[in-house]
């Protein structure tokens, strides 16, 4: 009873501006990796409406590509870009919507650490180039075969860098 008490708020309706929740409880952003090249399928649209059945008051999707696959991190991320997307997100928003929750996509271009670009040959999009070279020495903690996977995701290719410019921002 004491802590139904304590927490009474958080139940409660609530607002973000002129939105209302249902409740304060509110599902952080978590990457999924269940898209295909970008695509929503339904284990991420069945995992988001669970949570929204469970109650949750609004739902915060994982990182969302902008401009799928430039700037993306993963080929298993949800693209926003191409009218392809549109029935997957489409599903995506009806299932959490049905159940009374609110979903907020977490649209994302991941500029400096966009492997994909890197992978896929193109410079990393970025306000200015990097003046700093990173400290490799905690991954001295790392075995071979751990490092071989990191560097997988690069196909151990070297990021290079691209000054975004006016056109590059009215781009995305």
């Amino acid at each position: 009873m004491a802590r139904t008490k304590t927490l009474r708020h958080l139940l409660a309706p609530g607002r973000i501006g002129p939105m209302t929740l249902s409740n304060r409880v509110v599902l952080p952003a978590m990457d999924m990796n269940a898209c295909v090249d970008g695509e929503l399928h339904q284990t991420e649209i069945d995992h988001y409406a669970a949570r929204a059945a469970g109650g949750t008051g609004m739902i915060i999707t994982g990182a969302s590509a902008i401009a799928f696959p430039v700037g993306a991190t993963s080929l298993k991320e949800p693209g926003l870009s191409d009218d392809r997307f549109i029935p997957g997100l489409k599903a995506l928003a009806d299932a959490v919507h049905a159940s009374g929750s609110k979903l907020c996509v977490q649209s994302t271009h991941h500029g400096k650490v966009a492997r994909i670009d890197t992978l896929q040959g193109r410079p990393l999009l970025v306000p200015s180039e990097p003046d700093f070279s990173y400290d490799m020495s905690a991954m001295a903690d790392n075995s071979k075969d751990e490092l071989m996977k990191m560097g997988a995701v690069t196909g151990g290719k070297k990021a290079s860098y691209h000054e975004a410019t006016a056109e590059d921002i009215a781009w995305l």
